[in-house]
């Protein structure tokens, strides 16, 4: 499976030089830890037809390893410029037609998605906040996140009412993915 993104990762390193994409030192394995993981979120979006948005998605991730596992409805939603042309290229190289890479801040999307997903973006609460515009009661959250969750779902938890499980990767112990849903305010 790893020669199919032989294309992505040659892009991520001739662009890494001129961009931070992902960290440096993270680089040479590249696979494993941006890709893999990315691809695991999968297990947890079963309908491949499903409107995905992918906030704040800098070098691809999630959002570009589902695309190329057949998503066909994946929203990449980035601000910075450079990252979205990173992005197109590796759109392009995979023919990816169905993908959008839409270079605005989150706050400012204004449609409704099935499922967000992101990772390395935001404390869950900013998430919450940046992303109101986007959810529906039947959005799902499903979120790449660091072992500190548990501090964040508290955090959340003063503004919002969720219902969440977390599951750990089966790439990487130190990643945990975060299903949420039923996401409202607190009356």
């Amino acid at each position: 499976m790893e020669e199919k993104y032989q294309k992505y990762i040659d892009l991520l390193n001739k662009w890494q030089s001129k961009i931070n994409l992902v960290s440096s030192t993270t680089l040479s394995e590249a696979y494993k830890r941006h890709i893999k993981d990315s691809i695991e979120l999968g297990n947890y979006i079963k309908d491949k037809t499903v409107k995905i948005y992918d906030l704040g998605a800098g070098g691809g991730f999630p959002g570009l390893p589902l695309a190329i596992e057949g998503y066909s409805n994946i929203n990449l939603v980035e601000s910075d410029v450079r990252k979205c042309a990173f992005m197109q290229q590796v759109k392009i190289a995979y023919s990816l037609k169905s993908t959008n890479i839409l270079n605005k801040r989150v706050e400012r999307i204004d449609d409704i998605a099935d499922v967000i997903t992101c990772r390395a973006f935001s404390s869950l609460l900013n998430i919450f906040d940046l992303s109101s515009g986007m959810r529906s009661k039947d959005t799902e959250y499903i979120l790449l996140k660091g072992e500190n969750i548990k501090q964040e779902i508290k955090e959340a938890e003063t503004k919002y009412l969720f219902d969440y499980d977390i599951v750990d990767s089966s790439v990487y112990s130190s990643v945990k993915i975060v299903i949420i849903k039923n996401v409202r305010l607190h009356v």
